[in-house]
């Protein structure tokens, strides 16, 4: 999953990485991506998850919404 290997490179505790895993899953499930067939995608994906989690954004509800608001795909 791209979320867990750009993780590594971050300090997150374990409310973050809760609300990045539910709005990355959920963003993905919604858009029917794919692991391996859709990896370009999802690696996009969890790119903004962790940048709005960085700046501040850690509700899973919000995290999700701003996420794919931003995205438009």
């Amino acid at each position: 999953m791209p979320l867990h290997g750009l993780l590594e490179k971050h300090a997150f505790g374990p409310e973050e990485i809760q609300a990045m895993v539910f709005a990355f899953e959920s963003i993905c499930q919604e858009r029917r991506l794919r692991p391996v067939r859709d990896d370009g995608a999802r690696e996009f994906i969890a790119q903004r998850v962790i940048e709005y989690c960085q700046r501040g954004i850690r509700d899973p509800g919000k995290l999700r919404d701003v996420v794919a608001s931003a995205i438009k795909l």
